[in-house]
């Protein structure tokens, strides 16, 4: 009778442990906190963001035909060094990155992204140079993320 005992005593000993030391989420937070009214606000889900209400223009798409140079052949490529949600957005990073450039850049709005683009106002007629100067734009830590955009033909 005493070897059953010794077979059923770890058994024992390990599910009233278990049972024990098992405790809701909740019953956790009420502990920690010391109140149980203020176990709903001691979460931390996400910061509340404001919406954007700032109302955007829609500006021709760079690829709009009055914008392309007549001598220009497609496909061709830009620098793109930024895209935006709205003008202003896209305005204020050209105002606080247009003294580390030596080009012009160009906001316009592209309907294929939904978005504002800011690209470099130069347009390069091989892939090549176009990828040299986003090498080169690259050393600039405001245009890591710089890429190069092909335009395969004109917008109607």
């Amino acid at each position: 009778m005493k070897r059953k005992f010794y077979y059923l005593a770890p058994i024992l000993i390990f599910l009233i442990l278990f049972l024990a030391s098992c405790s809701t989420t909740q019953q956790t937070l009420k502990s920690q906190t010391g109140n149980e009214a203020n176990t709903k606000d001691s979460l931390y889900v996400f910061d509340k963001v404001p919406v954007d209400t700032t109302k955007t223009e829609i500006q021709p798409a760079e690829t709009n035909s009055a914008s392309i140079p007549a001598d220009i052949s497609f496909p061709y490529y830009l620098v793109q060094i930024g895209a935006f949600s709205s003008h202003d957005r896209a305005s204020n990073f050209v105002d606080k990155t247009q003294s580390l450039l030596t080009q012009n850049v160009k906001i316009t709005f592209d309907q294929s992204v939904n978005l504002y683009v800011v690209r470099l106002s130069r347009i390069y007629k091989t892939h090549e140079e176009a990828e040299h100067a986003k090498n080169d734009i690259n050393r600039v830590p405001a245009f890591k993320d710089a890429w190069v955009v092909t335009i395969e033909k004109k917008v109607n």
